[in-house]
C-alpha cells in the first residue's frame, strides 16, 4: 500500500516537473521572441525614419531658391506654404552664411546654430541636430542641407513624425523607440503608444532593465533604438500561453502516464518474480548454447542461459529480470534452480563424456558470501560429477574490488576445489589485468565486440591479438563469444583460439533441440571422417592404407 501510494506521488511529481520544463521552454522561447520583435521594430523605426528624413531633405532642396534672399513677405510665404504642404516638415528656417537662421515660417528671426554644422556641410553636406523650439513645444529633429549658391535651408521634423503606427501599437505601454545621432543627442518617438514631448529618457542608461535592441542607419549619422521592458516578455509569453500550456499539459501527462506505467510494470515483473522464484522457478527455462572446439569441430561443453517465460507477457530477456533479482535478493535461489536444473537436464552429457562442461553465470552477489561454495560442494558430493565439468562464469567488473576481499577468498576456494573459473566479457573493463594478477581464474572468454573486428579496420581488431597472445601466454583456456561468420571462425582457428561459441555454430536452445543438434553434429562428424577415409582409400588403392615403405612403382 505505501509503495503505491509512493508510486502515485512520483508519478505527480514527474507530470509537475515535465509540465513545469515545458512552461520554462514556453517562457524562453517567449524571450526569445520578444528580442526577434524588439529587432524588428528597430529596423522598422529605420526604416520609417529614413524614409523621413530623406523626404524631408527633398522638401528642404525644393526652397534652393530662397537661399541668400531677404526674409521678406514673399520668402515668408513661401515658407509657411511649403511647411503647409509638407507631411512631415513642421517649419522651415533659412541659413546665412555665418550659419545663422535668419528667416522662418512666422517671419524675420536670429537663431544661431551649432558650430557643428558648418563642419558638417564640409564634411558630409548634411546637418542633423535635436534642439528645442518655440514650435509645439517639442524637441525636434534639424536637418540643415547647405545650398551651391551660398546660405543653407533647415527644416524641424517632430518626433511624432517618425512613430509609425505598427510600431507604437506593437510596442504599446511596454516600450520606447527613438533616434540616437551620432553627436549624442537623442529624440525620442514613442514611449508608451505615443509620441513623447521631451528627451529626458536615456537609452543607452537603461538597457539593464528590459531588452534593447539597436540598428544603425548606413546612409544617416543616427541610429534608431528600441526599448522593452520586462512587461513586454511577459505579454508575449501571455500571448503564446493559450499554445504553451496544452503543450505543457499534455506533456506532463505523457511522461506521468509512461513513468507510472514503467513503474507499475516493474512492480508487476518483481511480484511476478518472486511468485516463479517460491513455486520452484516454476515459469523459468534453461537455453543452451553449444561451445565448439575449433581443431574438431566438437561440441565440448555449453553455456547455460536462464530464459523467463511469462504466462502473460511471453518471453522476457535477462537484462531486464536479472537486475529486478538481484535488488530484491532473488538471484541465489534462481541460480541454485539453474545449477540443479541444467545439471539434470544434461545428465547424459555430463556423465557420458567427462570433459563436457557446463557454463553457469554468477552475479557478483554470489561472490559477497560462502554460500556457492557450500551450495557447490554438496552439488558435485550428491552428483559425483567432477567439479571441472562445472564452468562458473563471472565479468571482471561484477568481481573487482578494491575493497572486499571477500570475492578473492571465494574464487581461491572454488579453484581448490576444482571448480572452473572463466572472466566473461574480458577486456571490456578497465581492469583486466589487474584481474588476472589478483584473481585464480583458468579461462578467458572473448568480448564479441572483439570478434567482429575480425575482417574489418577497427582500432579494436588489435586488441584481440592482444588479448588471444595474454590468454596462450598465461596457459589459460580461451573461449571466443560471438562467432557469427566463417572467416571469424578460420581466423580465430589460425590465432590458435581452442574454443568459440556463436551464431555461426548454434543459437541457444532448449534442451530437446539440444539433443538433437548433438546427435545431428555427431553424425556429419561421423560421414565426414568416412568421407576422409574413403578419399584415403581412394588415392591409395587399396582397402587399407600401406604401410610405410609398402607402396609399389
Amino acid at each position: 500500500m505505501h509503495r503505491r501510494l509512493f508510486v502515485i506521488a512520483s508519478t505527480v511529481l514527474v507530470m509537475l516537473v515535465a509540465a513545469s520544463l515545458a512552461l520554462a521552454l514556453g517562457y524562453a522561447l517567449s524571450v526569445r521572441q520578444s528580442h526577434r520583435a524588439v529587432e524588428g521594430y528597430a529596423r522598422g523605426t529605420l526604416e520609417d525614419s529614413e524614409a523621413v528624413v530623406r523626404y524631408a531633405i527633398r522638401e528642404i532642396g525644393s526652397l534652393a531658391a530662397l537661399a541668400g534672399q531677404p526674409c521678406d513677405a514673399w520668402s515668408t510665404e513661401s515658407l509657411s506654404l511649403q511647411s503647409y504642404l509638407s507631411p512631415f516638415v513642421r517649419q522651415f528656417g533659412i541659413i546665412d552664411d555665418q550659419g545663422n537662421v535668419y528667416c522662418t515660417n512666422f517671419g524675420a528671426a536670429r537663431i544661431p546654430s551649432p558650430i557643428e554644422m558648418m563642419q558638417a556641410f564640409e564634411r558630409d553636406g548634411v546637418f542633423m541636430t535635436v534642439s528645442d523650439t518655440e514650435v509645439r513645444q517639442r524637441r525636434s529633429l534639424v536637418i540643415a542641407v547647405p545650398m551651391t549658391g551660398g546660405g543653407a535651408i533647415n527644416g524641424l521634423v517632430a518626433p511624432d513624425e517618425f512613430a509609425h503606427p505598427s510600431v507604437v501599437r506593437h510596442l504599446g505601454r511596454f516600450g520606447h523607440a527613438s533616434l540616437l545621432l551620432d553627436d549624442g543627442s537623442e529624440i525620442v518617438v514613442a514611449k508608451g503608444g505615443a509620441a513623447h514631448p521631451d528627451g529626458s529618457w536615456n537609452t543607452r542608461q537603461s538597457a539593464d532593465r528590459g531588452i534593447v535592441k539597436s540598428v544603425r542607419s548606413e546612409d544617416y549619422p543616427f541610429r534608431a533604438v528600441v526599448r522593452a521592458d520586462p512587461g513586454f516578455v511577459l505579454r508575449t509569453f501571455k500571448n503564446n500561453l493559450p499554445l504553451i500550456a496544452p503543450l505543457a499539459a499534455l506533456l506532463g501527462a505523457s511522461l506521468g502516464l509512461l513513468f507510472y506505467r514503467q513503474t507499475t510494470r516493474q512492480m508487476s515483473l518483481e511480484q511476478s518474480l518472486r511468485r516463479s522464484v517460491a513455486r520452484d522457478c516454476e515459469d523459468f527455462r534453461i537455453h543452451y548454447q553449444p561451445i565448439i572446439e575449433l581443431e574438431t569441430d566438437r561440441c565440448v561443453g555449453v553455456e547455460a542461459l536462464i530464459r523467463w517465460q511469462h504466462p502473460s507477457m511471453g518471453m522476457i530477456r535477462p537484462d531486464r529480470f536479472i537486475p529486478i533479482a538481484e535488488r530484491n535478493g532473488l538471484i541465489v535461489p534462481l541460480t541454485r534452480w539453474l545449477i540443479r536444473t541444467a545439471i539434470d537436464e544434461l545428465a547424459p552429457q555430463l556423465y557420458g563424456d567427462p570433459k563436457f562442461h557446463v557454463g553457469i553465470n554468477l552475479a557478483a552477489s554470489h561472490f559477497r558470501t560462502f554460500d556457492l561454495v557450500d551450495d557447490l560442494r554438496q552439488l558435485v558430493a550428491y552428483t559425483s560429477l567432477r567439479p571441472s565439468q562445472i564452468t562458473l562464469e563471472s565479468t571482471e567488473r561484477e568481481i573487482l574490488s578494491d575493497y572486499d576481499q571477500t570475492p578473492l577468498r571465494v574464487m581461491e576456494m572454488l579453484s581448490a576445489q576444482g571448480f572452473s573459473i572463466a572472466i566473461d566479457d574480458f577486456g571490456t573493463g578497465h581492469n583486466g589485468l589487474a584481474f588476472l594478477q589478483r584473481f585464480p581464474a583458468q579461462i578467458l572468454k572473448v568480448d564479441r565486440t572483439f570478434v567482429d573486428t575480425i575482417g574489418t579496420d577497427a582500432v579494436k581488431r588489435p586488441v584481440l591479438d592482444a588479448i588471444v597472445d595474454l590468454g596462450q601466454r598465461l596457459t589459460m583456456g580461451i573461449i571466443a563469444e560471438g562467432v557469427e561468420t566463417p572467416e571469424q571462425a578460420a581466423y580465430l582457428r589460425a590465432m590458435g583460439v581452442p574454443y568459440a561459441q556463436g551464431f555461426f555454430f548454434a543459437r541457444p536452445m532448449p534442451v530437446a533441440d539440444l539433443n538433437a543438434y548433438l546427435e545431428d553434429l555427431e553424425q556429419s562428424l561421423r560421414e565426414a571422417a568416412m568421407a576422409k577415409s574413403d578419399n584415403v582409400r581412394r588415392l591409395f588403392g587399396t582397402e587399407t592404407p600401406p604401410a610405410a615403405g609398402g607402396i609399389k612403382p
